[in-house]
């Protein structure tokens, strides 16, 4: 049976089909209209944190600004009172907040002031602290020109007197200003003393190395000794050990006056260069691998002091000349060595490690090292010489061992023997064993041990001074 067709209104249809659409596009207008209502409240929501977000952001500037302003003029007034502060840690490693500028690497002291300086005393020359011992005013701005010519054109006793007291205080605030170009790679270390030596036998000293100097192209830096009283804590320099001490001091401010050396070679004042010729080139630098080992110019795995528990080691190149030290046909210098710093090994009176003649890098080993020296609490330990404070420091710290040279003491330093061997020094087989690095004519260096306790250092120091100036 066929289903019966419905007949379909189409008007009705029609009809109801357009009041579908008609009602799809209210709603879609009403929420377009809300959406935009909607849209422009956002909007002007957002522009309204946006602001206060700026505003809040000035704020915060503005607040942070005036608290560095307020921190930094605090900091200038609290250093202006006093930055000898105990707790104080300066970025130098200068002693004085001042420095004076020298275009001269040649930096000694005003020598011809020895008498007056004696006369003066440290009583003159320093103030008393709280506690009985010696200080320095270190924020003491230096003599200007005025002042100088003020105080010499005095007829005072009194401004006479404190125009040499502020030059001495002066001096120990000169550093070089040459550039890394102009600056030599090698400087002389030297400490004076105005009260043990004589003016006649200062100027001898002082003249030797810069005489010495500039004919190598090397700088100088002399200091009087009583200089660094105040920055030690025995102050007694009758002892050996305190002056042995300062030697550690002065070789740290040679690093801070000439910044851009390389090498640093510390020279007592019991000490004359004999040979003009001869430098650090010639006989330690340029000294090949084979030179240094058969000539024992070198000591490896050697003892620092005698009946010492630990050695020097025995492999001192550097990584990439380890391969090769033993191969004939490559040479290899003391330049391609690993060390910061030089010591001799003496044997008389006993094996020791000798601190009169010593090499020292400008790197950062070196500097540990005369850090560690330097301590205020290493140095109040009751140290029998310096050559057992040394010796500990260095056993102790393998990393500071393995930075260390001991070499033959001929080298950088012969010491003077009253009664020679009759042969040549050149002989050194002939030569006794104790004995084989006494000095000799045409050495480099020559030391004059324990003369101040025979003294006769002043004769020495011209008799040997005599014989250069032959030469």
């Amino acid at each position: 049976m066929i289903p019966k067709k419905h007949p379909i209104n189409k008007k009705k249809n029609l009809v109801s089909l357009l009041k579908t659409w008609f009602g799809m596009v209210q709603e879609e207008g009403e929420s377009l209209l809300f959406d935009k209502e909607m849209s422009s409240s956002g909007a002007d929501k957002y522009k309204k944190r946006k602001f206060k977000v700026w505003r809040v952001l000035g704020y915060c500037l503005s607040a942070l600004t005036i608290i560095f302003i307020f921190f930094k003029y605090a900091s200038n007034i609290s250093d202006s009172l006093g930055t000898s502060n105990h707790k104080y840690i300066p970025k130098s490693r200068s002693f004085y907040s001042h420095d004076i500028q020298q275009d001269s690497p040649l930096i000694f002291p005003a020598i011809e002031n020895q008498p007056a300086l004696k006369k003066a005393g440290l009583e003159i020359l320093f103030t008393k602290g709280t506690q009985g011992n010696f200080v320095v005013n270190l924020d003491q701005k230096p003599m200007t020109e005025k002042q100088k010519k003020q105080l010499l054109a005095s007829n005072e006793n009194n401004d006479k007197v404190l125009y040499i007291k502020n030059q001495f205080i002066d001096h120990g605030k000169i550093v070089y200003s040459g550039s890394k170009k102009e600056s030599p790679e090698n400087v002389i270390v030297t400490l004076v003393d105005f009260d043990s030596y004589g003016l006649d036998s200062i100027v001898k000293i002082v003249q030797n190395r810069v005489d010495y100097a500039q004919k190598q192209g090397y700088g100088v830096y002399v200091r009087w000794i009583q200089e660094f009283i105040p920055f030690i804590e025995d102050q007694d320099l009758s002892k050996q050990i305190n002056q042995d001490f300062i030697k550690f001091l002065i070789m740290r401010q040679a690093m801070y006056a000439f910044p851009h050396a390389k090498n640093f070679w510390f020279l007592d004042k019991n000490a004359l260069i004999m040979n003009m010729n001869m430098n650090l080139d010639t006989q330690i630098f340029s000294k090949t691998n084979k030179q240094l080992i058969e000539n024992d110019l070198v000591y490896l795995k050697s003892h620092i002091i005698q009946d010492a528990q630990i050695k020097t080691h025995g492999n001192i190149w550097k990584k990439d000349a380890k391969s090769a030290t033993e191969s004939e046909d490559t040479k290899f210098t003391m330049n391609d060595a690993q060390f910061s710093y030089m010591f001799a090994k003496q044997y008389l009176p006993i094996e020791n490690i000798d601190t009169s003649s010593f090499l020292m890098k400008n790197d950062m080993y070196a500097h540990a090292l005369l850090d560690y020296m330097n301590d205020p609490l290493f140095r109040q330990y009751s140290w029998q010489s310096i050559q057992q404070a040394l010796s500990h420091c260095l056993q102790w710290h393998p990393l500071l061992m393995r930075n260390l040279i001991l070499i033959r003491e001929k080298l950088i330093g012969s010491f003077y023997d009253p009664n020679p061997s009759k042969n040549s020094g050149n002989d050194e087989g002939a030569v006794i064993d104790a004995k084989k690095d006494a000095y000799y004519e045409g050495h480099f260096v020559v030391k004059f041990r324990d003369c101040l306790r025979l003294k006769t250092c002043n004769s020495l120091l011209t008799e040997f001074y005599n014989k250069i100036e032959k030469n």
